[in-house]
């Protein structure tokens, strides 16, 4: 009898041992679940970031373009929209976005003119905005045309 006084407390010990790890376990996988939920919640954010780039340069480049006065070539406009893409300082772009914006006019045909903004936030979430303006003499009309998420 006296060799099965101890016994209770060993099965005690392990029991409590055995939860301590099940605990431990669920309390983990929670976190990593947590960690993982944050990152993608933070990509999502990081890429409407970057979309609004590509708004606030369609908006700049109507701006830019219903600004000038009719009888503007094509390329007097093209070195407007550089000189500003490249001075993200001025009232054309919101002081919210704070994101790197890189403009480069891909062909130009005729009363054509086609631009391809990339804009990158953060984690690397780039979206690419291709727009087209069209000069008809008297004014110009822009359209985004196509929006690529990366």
């Amino acid at each position: 009898m006296v060799k099965k006084k101890g016994s209770a407390l060993l099965m005690v010990l392990i029991a409590l041992m055995v939860l301590s790890l099940i605990g431990t376990a669920i309390i983990s996988y929670s976190f990593s679940n947590f960690k993982l939920r944050k990152q993608v919640s933070d990509s999502y954010a990081d890429r409407y970031i970057a979309e609004g780039g590509i708004d606030q340069s369609y908006g700049a480049i109507v701006k830019l373009s219903s600004e000038v006065e009719s009888g503007t070539t094509l390329n007097a406009l093209k070195s407007k929209i550089e000189t500003e893409f490249n001075n993200k300082s001025n009232s054309y772009f919101d002081n919210l976005y704070n994101g790197d914006l890189k403009i480069s006019i891909s062909s130009q045909i005729n009363t054509t003119l086609k631009i391809v903004v990339t804009s990158t936030y953060k984690n690397n979430e780039t979206v690419i905005g291709n727009f087209e303006i069209i000069g008809n003499g008297q004014g110009f009309s822009v359209a985004l045309t196509e929006k690529i998420f990366k």
